[in-house]
């Protein structure tokens, strides 16, 4: 009678009630004993999904559902190594190199471990005998070394997957441009990759740049004999023939000349002020160009006194401007070439400016960083 009680109990009560003897229990123990079972959870369960099949059905559905969406991510999910990897990437994207450089150390270490119990497949070996993610790995993780400039660590990361003649462009670019970046000891290691990339893009401007910088690294034997510079002023030459306005190209034959000059070798020092004013004209503000161009004008007016008054005066803010670029002793000898140094008031605040303003970082000469988004691509690549 009443639809809120479920049949089977209904059943029961009505045999309870039942005015047939025979169809009621016939004792209180047989009574407990059919309620026990009618109230076990295995008759409760059977009872609820009888009422409740669609239910039932539906999350038997939405079961088998995230079990194969669970299967395909395990199955899709990248290796270890490679999430490590990826994880290193990000916190290279923010600036966190330290991070960075710990995930892709792991993710080497991960990667090794994988060739050496045969999970990865031997044939993606390249011609440096590197893992196609092992070349991916150290690329990365030489790029923070650049970013903290520790080229050292930079060169011993990028040299072994750049070393082969046919290994990826991208990374004999970034060890060449890390070469050019760790200073005038290491600038010649770039020439041979630079020159083997111009082979490939006769027609970049960048490279040939880089390429008569890397030449201007160039020193042979203990002495001061440098050819490297000569071969640096003919590429240069040959660049500004090409491209009057090219100003790194200006900016490495103003160096040129002026080594030259420095040299005692049979050079103008008009020329040569007047290739240091025309890089400087566009746009090439290295400090090595501002103090070039302070010495050159004062060997060229030091016999005037009215014009070396006049030199003093247009050198002294100009001088102010750059302070900070110096250290105090090379501000020094720049004061005391052009005599400012008798002006000990003046000096005194030049000096105090370079040591209360915050160190700028001097430009860093005018080589060309390989592009950025050659790197992400590389970087990006599936391994497998």
């Amino acid at each position: 009678l009443n639809p809120a009680i479920e049949s089977p109990t209904a059943r029961l009560i009505e045999r309870c009630i039942s005015p047939n003897p025979d169809r009621r229990p016939k004792d209180a123990s047989s009574l407990v004993t059919e309620l026990q079972d009618h109230f076990s959870w295995k008759r409760r369960c059977r009872r609820w999904s009888a009422n409740h099949r669609k239910t039932l059905v539906a999350a038997g559905f939405m079961m088998f559902a995230l079990l194969l969406s669970l299967s395909w991510h395990l199955a899709t999910r990248p290796p270890l190594d490679r999430r490590v990897y990826d994880r290193g990437l990000d916190a290279m994207a923010n600036g966190d190199y330290a991070n960075a450089i710990e995930c892709f150390s792991r993710a080497l270490k991960l990667k090794q471990d994988a060739l050496s119990q045969g999970e990865v497949n031997q044939d993606e070996r390249g011609p440096d005998d590197l893992n196609r993610g092992e070349r991916a790995i150290l690329l990365a993780r030489g790029l923070c070394y650049q970013a903290r400039e520790d080229h050292v660590l930079a060169q011993l990361d990028l040299f072994p997957i750049a070393r082969p003649d046919d290994c990826e462009p991208i990374v004999k670019e970034v060890y060449a441009y890390s070469c050019l970046e760790s200073g005038r000891t290491d600038m010649s290691l770039a020439t041979i990759p630079y020159t083997s990339l111009l082979q490939e893009r006769p027609h970049d401007l960048n490279l040939k740049v880089n390429l008569a910088l890397a030449n201007f690294g160039f020193t042979y034997g203990e002495g001061r004999i440098k050819l490297g510079p000569r071969r640096a002023l003919a590429k240069a030459n040959a660049i500004i023939r090409d491209y009057p306005t090219c100003g790194p190209a200006h900016h490495i034959r103003a160096m040129c000349m002026y080594e030259k000059l420095a040299n005692n070798e049979p050079v103008q020092v008009a020329d040569v002020l007047q290739d240091v004013e025309t890089a400087i004209a566009l746009g090439q503000h290295a400090p090595d160009l501002e103090k070039s161009r302070m010495r050159l004008l004062a060997r060229i007016v030091k016999d005037d006194p009215v014009a070396y008054e006049a030199f003093v005066a247009e050198m002294k803010p100009r001088l102010w401007r750059i302070a900070p670029l110096f250290q105090r002793e090379t501000l020094e000898r720049l004061a005391s070439s052009l005599r400012l140094i008798d002006d000990p008031d003046w000096f005194e605040t030049v000096t105090a400016r370079c040591r209360t303003t915050p160190e700028l970082k001097p430009v860093k000469f005018i080589a060309t960083p390989p592009s950025p988004q050659a790197i992400d691509q590389f970087l990006e690549e599936p391994w497998d």
